[in-house]
């Protein structure tokens, strides 16, 4: 590997404390949710299987020339979804796009987040997920917040039966709420 120790999450847990995708306007976790519920399979030997082709959804060809992600072998490659601006995107699910659509202003945030997947050439077989996210205001990609998604965390996405991407927002939210109400309330207390 090139570009450092990537961390790999394995529960819906390790995901939420990443904060990907969150707040709104973000589109990560609703993308994750949809690529794992749509975009990939299980075979019955466990691997892992794209049900999507290049240019499909804003499916591209991803360089890594970051150097964040591990190097490649002869017979892989990488492939970027997220880009809400790319052909093909607009196919995305509506829920996806939702917040991107309805924009007001050129807010940052309406289009970072990413999605990275190792694919063997000529195959359907994926060898691994990343989320990752654009650094503000560039076109590179950011290493502190890129992870390795487990296949077991993509079979929970697949299995949760309620919108785990707007409830993993809420819960990252409210947290912040409550830790600004309870510096507030410390600062008062200590200001006696």
């Amino acid at each position: 590997m090139e570009g450092g120790i990537i961390r790999t999450l394995y529960t819906m847990e390790d995901l939420r404390r990443t904060g990907y995708g969150c707040p709104n306007p973000r589109h990560g976790l609703k993308l994750l949710r949809w690529l794992a519920k749509s975009g990939i399979y299980f075979d019955n030997n466990g691997i892992m299987r794209a049900q999507f082709q290049y240019n499909q959804y804003g499916f591209r060809y991803y360089s890594n020339y970051e150097n964040i992600l591990p190097a490649l072998q002869w017979d892989q490659e990488y492939f970027e979804v997220g880009n809400l601006n790319s052909d093909g995107a607009d196919a995305l699910p509506y829920s996806v796009r939702a917040a991107y659509v309805h924009r007001q202003g050129n807010s940052y945030e309406y289009n970072m987040d990413r999605i990275v997947v190792q694919r063997r050439k000529k195959s359907d077989e994926i060898g691994a997920v990343y989320i990752t996210e654009h650094s503000r205001w560039s076109g590179t990609l950011n290493s502190q917040n890129t992870f390795r998604i487990s296949p077991d965390l993509i079979r929970s996405l697949q299995s949760s039966s309620r919108c785990t991407c707007e409830g993993l927002c809420l819960c990252f939210c409210l947290f912040i709420i409550i830790f600004i109400l309870v510096m507030v309330l410390l600062g008062a207390i200590s200001a006696r």
